[in-house]
């Protein structure tokens, strides 16, 4: 399994935990995110935000700017105090402005 950025070929699409984005790449996330969903009827709200985060996120670049993200958060589920089984949460997010190609 490769970390960090892509083969040299492919896109720049980089693969990172959480921990280990910057807080301009969290402000971009962010912002592209709320923008995304501002025409649904509640938004991207703080609670969404909070799903969104704590695992495994990749990011593609285009121009040294955050054009694509999808993040991959585990979860356990319960049922009646016993664990039922894993989910992931996943968050899948392209700036419609930016052409992405990917073959």
């Amino acid at each position: 399994m490769m970390s960090g950025h892509d083969e040299p070929d492919g896109p720049p699409v980089r693969r990172v935990m959480t921990v280990e984005l910057t807080i301009a790449e969290v402000a971009t996330i962010r912002s592209l995110l709320w923008a995304a969903f501002a025409s649904d009827g509640g938004g991207f709200t703080e609670h969404d935000w909070e799903h969104a985060v704590g695992g495994l996120h990749f990011v593609l670049e285009r121009d040294r700017a955050i054009v694509a993200h999808a993040s991959v958060v585990g979860r356990i589920l319960y049922v009646g105090g016993a664990v039922a089984g894993a989910l992931a949460v996943l968050y899948v997010l392209i700036d419609v402005f930016h052409v992405v190609t990917i073959s």
